[in-house]
């Protein structure tokens, strides 16, 4: 059963060069073929709530995801920090298309890890925000953002408030990627240790996340375990996606 995974697109615009990239990927002969497509958050800069005006601005995206949950294709989309309050914005899209129930069944929202079993492995996969940062603040300001009054409160903020705040955000985040002091070792080796305390509690083979925006594929055995931790990083830095064969061999693949 193979699998095609990307993640941490952010597109913004659909002249940009992340959604030329995330085309690129869903029109990949690989990830057409895959029996499941993994969207593992940030797939978007920022996109939240039901607002119709994505199926203009992203018409390309919204018709190929379409095309290929007709086709049989199953798609995990994963909620991240920067797309979120996403269920009836994609409700509505397949209703507008007259796609049947049964094709609707193969695209699902996840808001949180997913764990499957594939290749008699166990796998786990995740956007990763909620792995990646300790504390307190950063917790509460996620839940915060996916509670239900901030769902509503999308519903009826006007679209040029929304783009403003969504402007602000894109701004902040985009800040932080580009400090010249950022330390990606750093991460890399902070995001392993979390990953390796986690499959050796969950007994997780395989651990596939996003978030960090740094590419990884690290294996490690801790007390006889072996676990393995894949991360595609950002794709305009990247220009990659993971693919898993049918066989249960991954690859990072160019795009």
């Amino acid at each position: 059963m193979s699998m095609a995974i990307i993640s941490d697109v952010h597109a913004k615009e659909s002249d940009s060069e992340e959604y030329k990239l995330l085309l690129r990927f869903l029109k990949h002969k690989k990830t057409t073929e895959a029996r499941e497509i993994f969207l593992l958050g940030d797939i978007f800069e920022f996109m939240c709530g039901r607002r119709s005006l994505y199926y203009q601005k992203f018409s390309e995206y919204f018709d190929i995801l379409a095309s290929l949950i007709k086709e049989g294709r199953v798609i995990h989309y994963f909620e991240g920090n920067h797309d979120f309050h996403l269920k009836e914005l994609y409700a509505n899209y397949f209703k507008l298309k007259n796609i049947n129930t049964n094709d609707i069944g193969n695209f699902k929202i996840h808001y949180g890890a997913l764990e499957l079993e594939r290749f008699g492995k166990k796998f786990m996969f995740a956007h990763g925000d909620e792995i990646f940062f300790d504390g307190v603040i950063y917790p509460i300001y996620k839940k915060t953002i996916m509670s239900f009054p901030i769902k509503k409160a999308m519903q009826v903020i006007p679209d040029d408030v929304l783009d403003t705040l969504g402007e602000i955000a894109s701004n902040l985040s985009k800040g932080i990627r580009r400090r010249k002091n950022l330390d990606y070792s750093f991460i890399r080796n902070n995001f392993r240790d979390k990953v390796a305390l986690l499959a050796t509690k969950k007994k997780y083979d395989v651990v596939v996340l996003g978030h960090v925006h740094v590419q990884d594929n690290f294996v490690s055995d801790i007390k006889n375990f072996q676990y393995q931790y894949l991360n595609n990083g950002h794709i305009t830095e990247t220009h990659s996606f993971i693919y898993i064969s049918d066989e249960g061999r991954e690859e990072f693949v160019r795009i």
